[in-house]
């Protein structure tokens, strides 16, 4: 069916957002550290999606570090 297909693509690019939402939002590199260890191989495991819009919002991920001063 498409419409189920669609939204399983649907959920998996707002997952994929949240993620990166959350990594953007890690202020320290303890918290980057955390996330990271939490969320980086689920969102490895979207690369092997049947979309391919998943597949190419993994890659299209930018991290970077927390702008940490001292």
């Amino acid at each position: 069916m498409a419409s189920s297909s669609q939204t399983a693509e649907a959920k998996e690019l707002s997952l994929l957002s949240k993620v990166e939402m959350r990594i953007a939002l890690a202020d320290t590199e303890s918290k980057l550290a955390a996330t990271l260890k939490t969320y980086l191989p689920p969102m490895l495991l979207k690369l092997a999606s049947e979309h391919i819009s998943v597949r190419n919002k993994v890659r299209a991920l930018q991290f970077s570090g927390p702008a940490i001063t001292g």
